[in-house]
């Protein structure tokens, strides 16, 4: 029964995990072909936008809806993002925020994929320019330049030197602003497009023109001519006919205005050429003619042509010597310049405060990368000491290891130099008694053998001195052996009280007189248990019973061990090592 039942388990166990992975497999399978299908559908809207942006939006629309952020990767949604905001521009859709097209900055900033960040800042710039943060858009107009320095997409750098040249032309930079639309004539003559080649030709005229330069502002009005269609072509006849006039060559502005009026041209740019025309009949006194297209141009919705007619009419009512008709087209004008005014104060003062903004962002950018660099340069110079620290410790601590390695080998050798000579002292006074003995049985002289005599006795005190010396340690050490103090430290389960380790101090003081400042002398960091430790150790003592007496565990016996031989041999050693050692040591101390 229990088999049957642990069967079945396995048997659902199975199939539930065979269920599980085919649904995960279906998930994997169903994201590749949502992924492929999304890369190819931005392929073809970046293709498409160019030649047709209206179609390019409704896709990108589509792909946006059906597919959110979540099922593109990073990458397609950036590209997503930069799409939709080109689109979207084409179409005439102004985007009151940045926040769209920043997803497709922030991403493609940290790529290596300059032809997309070229355009991201373009669009960026574009959005900016739009919202009026014109130092804002001229940065990102620059950094697409940056990034596009080696690309030969001519048609994005045309676009962006020519939007530039019109904000220098804006700022009354008159050299920046030539020298842009210029390179912007270079860019799309490659391309040959020719109505942006005769657009970029008309801004330059206009530029010249702003500033003066009449003569000049013709010429590239001319040029531009030819590269317009015929619709475009009639507000250049019309400019060309106002600078004319200025120059008061009237025979020319009527022939350009006149070319103006039979160009086909929208309602706008209509009310614009009669406002011209209107005002050159006024300038050469033929008042009805100029009051007929005055009159046209008042119907106009721009403040600007109104302005203008208002104020031409009343010149041509004081000329006429009607002063209350020409007062009030004189009060029209004010109230019409009074609101045109206010506009542009008000265009210059968001342009102030955009400035300001820019400045306070830039200044605020410029703190954080002093005070990353002041913190950096700190972590900097604080590793450098910590290096220069660490060394000199090193140095030091090497310095200090070999001195004292040299005080432990002269320490080894003058105990051993102690050991020899005793040892000589023996075998000398041994030497000297046989050659005295020698001389009393050769010496013909009884006062002769008699010194002899008294020299060899003196030799035999000195050398019983030294051999009872030796022999009262040996005995006493034998003496030790067989006290209760040393049955209680070697055997006995009691421990030792303090008195017994008091005694046994002293033992060792009379047996090995020389070992403590012997084991000081090696290294200053030995302790009073350290030194009790090595005299057990000397009379056989080891293990548990080490562990009883010190009441700590063998493991830590062993460390003890360790340790110590490390503090007198000044190297690495083990347990073993240590013994080695003290065997040396009592060997040179007795």
């Amino acid at each position: 029964m229990g088999f049957l039942v642990n069967f079945t388990l396995r048997s659902r166990m199975k199939k539930l995990f065979y269920v599980l992975l085919t649904v995960f497999l279906l998930n994997v399978l169903f994201f590749a072909c949502t992924n492929g299908t999304i890369r190819e559908e931005l392929v073809w809207a970046e293709k498409q936008m160019e030649a047709h942006p209206d179609s390019a939006l409704t896709i990108l629309k589509e792909i946006g809806k059906k597919s959110g952020s979540s099922q593109m990767s990073k990458k397609q949604y950036a590209l997503w993002c930069l799409l939709l905001t080109q689109a979207q521009d084409k179409n005439y859709i102004i985007q009151p925020s940045d926040s769209l097209i920043r997803i497709a900055v922030n991403y493609f900033e940290k790529r290596n994929d300059k032809p997309h960040r070229m355009k991201a800042y373009y669009y960026n710039a574009v959005i900016y320019h739009d919202m009026g943060d014109s130092p804002h858009a001229q940065e990102y107009y620059l950094k697409a330049l940056e990034a596009g320095k080696e690309s030969d997409d001519h048609a994005m750098l045309g676009r962006i030197y020519a939007n530039l040249g019109s904000m220098y032309n804006y700022q009354n930079l008159t050299e920046e602003a030539k020298t842009c639309q210029e390179k912007a004539v270079e860019h799309f003559s490659i391309m040959e497009d020719s109505v942006n080649i005769g657009i970029t030709w008309r801004n330059i005229g206009r530029i010249y023109s702003k500033n003066g330069a009449l003569d000049s502002a013709v010429v590239y009005y001319s040029k531009a001519m030819p590269f317009l269609s015929k619709q475009n072509r009639s507000s250049i006849y019309n400019e060309i006919g106002g600078i004319y006039k200025r120059m008061e060559q009237y025979p020319k502005a009527f022939e350009y205005i006149d070319s103006a009026l039979v160009s086909p041209m929208n309602k706008n740019d209509a009310f614009a050429v009669y406002l011209n025309k209107g005002d050159l009949y006024r300038q050469t006194g033929q008042y009805d003619s100029a009051c007929f297209y005055l009159f046209l141009s008042l119907a106009s919705p721009g403040i600007y042509i109104r302005s203008g007619a208002n104020h031409s009419l009343s010149y041509l009512e004081e000329k006429r010597g009607d002063y209350t008709a020409a007062f009030k087209y004189m009060e029209k004008h004010l109230q019409l310049q009074d609101s045109i005014n206010k506009a542009e104060r008000s265009r210059d003062l968001k342009n102030i405060e955009s400035l300001y903004n820019y400045n306070l962002i830039e200044k605020e950018r410029v703190f954080h990368a002093m005070k990353s660099r002041q913190k950096t340069s700190w972590i900097y110079s604080l590793i450098l000491c910590l290096i220069l620290i660490t060394g000199s410790g090193f140095l030091f601590y090497q310095r200090k290891k070999q001195l004292t390695k040299k005080n432990h080998d002269k320490e080894l050798l003058i105990s051993k130099q102690k050991y020899e000579q005793g040892q000589l002292f023996i075998e000398e006074k041994e030497e000297e008694i046989r050659r005295l003995k020698e001389a009393q049985e050769q010496g013909p002289d009884k006062h002769q053998k008699y010194k002899l005599a008294v020299q060899e006795q003196v030799l035999n005190m000195e050398l019983e001195y030294d051999k009872q010396k030796r022999g009262l340690r040996k005995g006493s050490y034998i003496e030790f052996e067989k006290s209760d103090l040393c049955k209680l430290f070697l055997f006995s389960k009691n421990i030792p009280k303090k008195e017994d380790w008091l005694k046994l101090d002293e033992w060792r003081e009379l047996l090995y007189p020389d070992m403590r400042s012997f084991l000081k002398n090696m290294h200053p960091k030995v302790d009073e248990k350290d030194i009790r430790m090595c005299f057990l150790l000397k009379i056989g003592i080891q293990g548990k019973r080490m562990s009883a007496l010190f009441n700590v565990e063998m493991s830590t016996i062993s460390q003890k061990k360790k340790r110590l031989c490390k503090l007198l041999t000044d190297e690495k050693s083990s347990a073993k090592d240590l013994d080695l050692f003290l065997a040396e040591m009592f060997k040179a101390i007795e």
